[in-house]
């Protein structure tokens, strides 16, 4: 969203884990800025988008934990129990990309929605990162246009150095973002279709 974190860090974002050029089409299309910094202990990503869609559809997409596997490229499974009615335990499988060869790689995440606010909120609760803390807040820009605000805190490995953490997961968070957008404007042009397109 990790080895096994880094990769889901910012998909609890994410969840849905939390990527691909920043310069693609979608991404563009809806004004996406993605950042990472780092300091000693933990790499900081943030994500800012005005999405055309309306508020409600972003909101399922991006908390659609059940589903996310089907469309973000990068999970090869995702699976939410509830812990209530607004919390729940993500467990999520990545797929790292190292080049000649991928890395299967899982992690689980305690989740919990704020529906009044369109706020959600993810903490790492275990997986090889030593912590992860995200936050997604979603606002209302007129009928059909939703502004959003991605934060997340990732404390990497020790033995993983911190500026190819924060490089990793910036890569990661744009292919995410633009699968997830590419997701929203599947079901905003077909309301009917189903919410997985995998086969």
């Amino acid at each position: 969203m990790k080895p096994t974190s880094l990769l889901q860090v910012v998909r609890a974002f994410i969840g849905w884990g939390l990527f691909g050029l920043l310069t693609s089409n979608v991404l563009a299309a809806n004004k996406t800025v993605v950042s990472a910094t780092h300091d000693e202990a933990n790499v900081v990503v943030d994500v800012q988008a005005e999405i055309d869609a309306p508020l409600d559809l972003v909101w399922a997409v991006f908390n659609d934990f059940d589903h996310s596997a089907c469309f973000v490229k990068s999970l090869s499974s995702s699976h939410a129990t509830p812990l209530g009615s607004d919390d729940w335990l993500v467990e999520r499988v990545g797929v790292l990309d190292l080049g000649l060869f991928s890395v299967h790689l899982g992690a689980k995440y305690s989740v919990h929605l704020d529906p009044v606010h369109h706020q959600t909120l993810s903490q790492l609760v275990s997986g090889d990162a030593k912590s992860m803390k995200h936050s997604l807040q979603l606002t209302p820009l007129g009928a059909d246009r939703t502004s959003l605000n991605s934060h997340a805190v990732v404390e990497p490995p020790a033995w993983f150095p911190r500026s190819w953490s924060q490089s990793l997961l910036r890569k990661q968070a744009e292919a995410a973002f633009q699968d997830l957008l590419n997701e929203v404007q599947r079901r905003l042009k077909d309301p009917d279709a189903p919410a997985c397109s995998k086969p």
